[in-house]
This record gives C-alpha cells, structure tokens and sequence, in this order.
C-alpha cells in the first residue's frame, strides 16, 4: 500500500490484507460512555470488555496466547514491525498514540479527506491516493463485505465508527454491530522479500 508512510519507524513497506481475514467485535465494554461499548481503539477489549478486535490481531491482553498474531510462523512474527499508529478520541479530539504489530485503517488512509464528520487521523496510503470506491471492496467468504475503520466520528456517540460498505463506499455505525468485517494492516522491514505469488 505505500513505503516508508509510518514516523518514526525504520525503512518499511505497508501490507492491507487483500479481502477480509473473518468478522470481529471492535470493543464489547460497558464502562467507557455506554453500554455498547468504545470507539477508542487503542482501549478495544480492555478494562471489562470481554472481546475486542486490537487485542484479537495482537494476540495481547485477553487474547493473550491466541488471537490472530499467534497464527503466524514464527519468522513471519519476527519480520512483523512495532508501529506507532495514529489516532484521535472521540470527544476530545486529543491525539494518541498506539504501538500495534496489526491493526486497521483509519478513513482518511483508504482515502477519506473531505471534511465531513470523520476526524483526520494520519496521512492517505499511496495505494489509496486518488482511489475511488472500487479500490476499497474487500471480500469474505467470497462475497463483498462491510468491514470497519479505526476512526471515530465528530458528531454522534462514544460509540460510533466509520466502516467501509460492500460498495467500497464509508458509513458510520455503531461498534455493537456484530462482528464487521476486518482488515488488517502491518509493516515489514524494507529489507523482507515480499512476493505477489502465494505460496
């Protein structure tokens, strides 16, 4: 998706997952602003959340020892960069910081810049420069599918996210919708041989 787009962070290259690797809950926790629970991702599935898609990619905290990290080989894990992603709270607008080997897109790296109501949160993927709708479909189960973004919404609740449509479009909807699709990003060292060919 681009080259060396992450401050602070060695010679990399950007990986999306091609389709959609399964469905995931962003945050189930009744104590951050409502009983559906948060759009903050850097706290997805902590404090009394039971699922939470940010500890399910990392394989930390409740899914500590499973998760979807834990599925890789181990040299693929130790070819997987420590990245400083990123983000915005809700109400605050206040800027943070998270350190995730995996983690999601926010609107504005698929491509969403128009001032609407998604906060601006890091810089448009090359691979998405100019993209239109198309670009953004990603498929599950060999269907078009709906899958989530990290970014929060201005207006709205605590618990509200943008989310990309099986149309590639964006919309917002709340983090309590079932299991949304997800997609994946991580970063690799510019010195890894990365293939086009499965194998």
């Amino acid at each position: 998706m681009a080259k060396d787009h992450y401050e602070k962070l060695e010679s990399h290259v950007t990986l999306l997952a091609d389709d959609l690797i399964g469905r995931h809950i962003f945050d189930k926790s009744s104590n951050r602003g409502g009983v559906f629970g948060s759009s903050h991702w850097g706290k997805s599935g902590t404090e009394n959340a039971d699922q939470g898609l940010r500890p399910w990619l990392n394989s930390t905290g409740i899914y500590a020892g499973s998760g979807f990290y834990e599925t890789f080989a181990d040299n693929f894990k130790a070819a997987v960069l420590n990245t400083r992603v990123p983000n915005k709270e809700w109400r605050t607008v206040n800027e943070y910081i998270s350190e995730d080997k995996l983690f999601i897109p926010s609107s504005t790296e698929l491509g969403y810049t128009e001032q609407g109501e998604a906060y601006q949160i890091g810089s448009v993927l090359a691979y998405f420069e100019g993209a239109g709708s198309e670009e953004r479909i990603a498929q599950l189960d060999g269907k078009d599918s709906y899958y989530w973004t990290r970014t929060p919404t201005i207006k709205h609740h605590s618990d509200m996210l943008y989310f990309i449509c099986p149309s590639g479009k964006f919309n917002v909807g709340s983090v309590s919708y079932n299991k949304m699709g997800v997609r994946p990003i991580l970063n690799l060292s510019s010195d890894v041989m990365v293939s086009e060919t499965r194998n």
